[in-house]
């Protein structure tokens, strides 16, 4: 472990001392934090300092954490601490059984930090906040770098576990990782659909040492009313043309309802792939919920007949913002003209919408679309 309790009663960790300092450190005495036994120091050419405990302890922190994990932790603390706030490490709640990393104690209010490198399951993360947020303690997650896959400058790997720690600040997505080893916060913000298993948005690096708390929720993005990313055209257009053979079975599933329906995926209406703003807290393709509401609820309606849709399932961010995907499809569709918007739940068809008959009829009409959709964003930029 990075960090024991002194003969003074704080806590102490190892990582920032020199050589010499080790050795003199040796003879002093340190107890485990959790269990209270005695510790040994152990450091080397090859051994990064840390205690230990004596053999056949029985504490569970004997099962011990990765390295990174518990400097990570650390340094969450002692960041917190430097800037004067109230702060405990591993306190535990009695009320919730929970054990925060971090628990911050400010105005009135707490915070616990999670710092997370190991995966777990998303239930456990739900299970959490829930608690948490019961309590009235925010929870804060900060990821370990182990879980930030990046695949170009602004992009990254998504997965329904990282959608389990997004945040809703400032009208844009954040998610939260911490470098250990270079001392680093990884901020992103403006997070928006890539594809299924990929996001973009922007990366703020921030050296913990010149960082603030505050500074965790004051990124500001420009608010694009009408994301577009660059890479969701050339999205539509393989959807379109390539065939994939394996796939998963919620698309199987959607695939036959259409072909018991008289139509094929390849030609489903333009219309029933937009890039909606929150689309990354949903696990469902695009294509998919956005065809089965327009099928379900709009193709079977007379111009000037009034309509609603269902609300999409989808994940609310830890900060409880619970994103309304199904409403912010209409306000699409109100900006491209095919219905009315009325209210938040109520639109009249204002279009009729059909199924393509042709491939080349589809990716005329895309083109038609996505020249509309850009000119729609340059005019809310």
């Amino acid at each position: 472990m990075y960090y024991a309790i002194n003969q003074n009663g704080e806590k102490q960790s190892l990582y920032h001392l020199k050589p010499d300092e080790l050795h003199r450190i040796k003879s002093e005495l340190f107890h485990c934090p959790n269990c209270h036994e005695q510790l040994l120091v152990r450091s080397g050419p090859k051994v990064s300092p840390h205690f230990a405990h004596f053999p056949r302890s029985d504490c569970a922190l004997q099962k011990g954490e990765s390295v990174l994990h518990e400097k990570g932790k650390w340094d969450l603390y002692q960041w917190i601490r430097s800037q004067g706030y109230k702060v405990e490490l591993e306190a535990y709640l009695k009320d919730i059984q929970q054990r925060p990393d971090v628990l911050l104690h400010m105005n009135g209010k707490r915070v616990a930090f999670e710092y997370q490198c190991a995966t777990i399951a998303t239930k456990e993360v739900e299970k959490r906040n829930k608690a948490y947020l019961r309590a009235g303690i925010f929870p804060l997650w900060v990821l370990g770098v182990n879980q930030l896959r990046k695949q170009n400058l602004h992009q990254i790997s998504m997965n329904n576990f990282l959608r389990s720690f997004l945040y809703f600040f400032h009208n844009h997505f954040h998610l939260y990782f911490y470098d250990p080893e270079c001392e680093e916060m990884i901020i992103l913000t403006d997070l928006q659909f890539v594809e299924t298993s990929s996001i973009a948005g922007d990366f703020h690096n921030q050296p913990l040492a010149s960082l603030t708390f505050p500074q965790l929720f004051s990124f500001r993005n420009p608010s694009n009313k009408y994301p577009l990313s660059h890479s969701w055209e050339r999205l539509l257009y393989n959807h379109r043309t390539k065939y994939r053979a394996n796939v998963g079975s919620e698309e199987r599933q959607f695939r036959q309802y259409l072909y018991l329906k008289g139509h094929h995926f390849s030609l489903i209406p333009s219309i029933c792939y937009l890039p909606v703003r929150s689309q990354l807290s949903v696990e469902t393709k695009p294509y998919i919920w956005q065809t089965r509401l327009i099928m379900d609820h709009f193709l079977n309606k007379s111009i000037g007949q009034s309509g609603w849709f269902p609300r999409v399932v989808n994940h609310s961010t830890v900060n409880e913002y619970q994103a309304d995907v199904a409403q912010e499809y209409v306000d699409l569709l109100d900006a491209l003209g095919v219905l009315k918007k009325v209210n938040d739940h109520e639109w009249v068809k204002k279009k009729d919408v059909a199924f393509h008959q042709t491939m080349k009829n589809a990716l005329e009409e895309d083109k038609t679309m996505v020249k509309q959709l850009k000119n729609l964003q340059r005019i809310h930029i």
